[in-house]
């Protein structure tokens, strides 16, 4: 779903009947699990890319993951620094970056490069990282209420 913001949330939503002794339904219990954080981050940044246009898409995925206050509005990464982004959040070394996107070790590094040029004053490229870092992978949070 989009929020009110164009920014995405994915939620399973289950509901369950509360009886009445007279086995009349007075109620609904529903509960919403978050799915959101669940998501690998490249595939989330696709789901952006379905949605928006390609720079709508990266700076509506920045701001999702709260990461727009690093970057240069005016100069935005594209959508390949960003896939560059995201694999460094699981090895940021330059030799590891090249294997897996499969170009040599100058062109990698150049990615990283612009992605450092991109970054607003002071921030660097280990700050956006530690802060992607921090962002949880795995984490399910549920809540619930009654109808």
């Amino acid at each position: 779903a989009l929020k009110f913001n164009g920014l995405m949330d994915c939620e399973n939503v289950i509901k369950f009947p509360v009886q009445h002794s007279g086995k009349k339904v007075i109620a609904l219990v529903t509960f919403f699990l978050k799915l959101t954080d669940q998501i690998p981050s490249q595939k989330l940044f696709n789901l952006y890319q379905e949605f928006y246009l390609k720079k709508e898409a990266i700076q509506k995925f920045l701001e999702h993951l709260n990461l727009t206050r690093y970057f240069n509005p005016i100069d935005l990464l594209t959508c390949t620094e960003v896939e560059v982004l995201l694999y460094m959040r699981e090895d940021s070394r330059c030799k590891a970056v090249a294997k897996h996107f499969g170009v040599t070790v100058a062109t990698a590094s150049n990615h990283i490069s612009r992605i450092q040029g991109k970054l607003l004053a002071p921030f660097n490229v280990h700050e956006v990282l530690h802060k992607l870092r921090a962002i949880p992978m795995n984490e399910q949070g549920s809540y619930g209420y009654v109808l």
